[in-house]
């Protein structure tokens, strides 16, 4: 069995379909930590916690349920006045394109029983950063067993 974040993170670049800018092959995916030196949008996936229990199937099954995260970072570049406005709706189109992405592959995965979007994201944004960076936290459920 795969790590399910990287599992969510292959499916997550399979099912991509944005274009221009936000293309796939201009966006950083990773299941590590934001690379501050980066001014490309990313995209991480992190395991935010879990708890498991027994799941008795005849062989002592341990059925894992756990809250993963997808984190979305755009640099505001000032390459122009409107450089947080483009990082806005950049951030906005990244984060609807995850719910799609996410919503259509809700069973199916491969090692995964089921992956459900978990209430709301938030925006957690660092503007005294130089450049600003917004970014976009959505928690979702993973189900899986070991």
């Amino acid at each position: 069995m795969k790590d399910p974040a990287v599992t969510i993170m292959a499916c997550l670049k399979a099912g991509w379909l944005l274009t221009g800018v936000l293309a796939i092959d201009n966006i950083k995916f990773t299941t590590g930590w934001f690379d501050s030196e980066l001014k490309t949008p990313q995209i991480v996936v992190l395991e935010d916690e879990s708890i498991s229990d027994t799941w008795e199937l005849g062989y002592g099954t341990i059925k894992v349920t756990a809250m993963y995260k997808v984190e979305v970072w755009v640099s505001a570049v000032k390459t122009t006045s409107k450089g947080r406005g483009k990082a806005k709706d950049y951030r906005f189109k990244l984060v609807e394109e995850i719910r799609r992405i996410i919503k259509a592959n809700q069973s199916g995965l491969k090692d995964l029983w089921k992956v459900k979007l978990h209430g709301r994201g938030r925006p957690i944004d660092l503007l005294r950063n130089n450049p600003p960076i917004l970014t976009y936290s959505q928690r979702f459920t993973v189900i899986y067993s070991v």
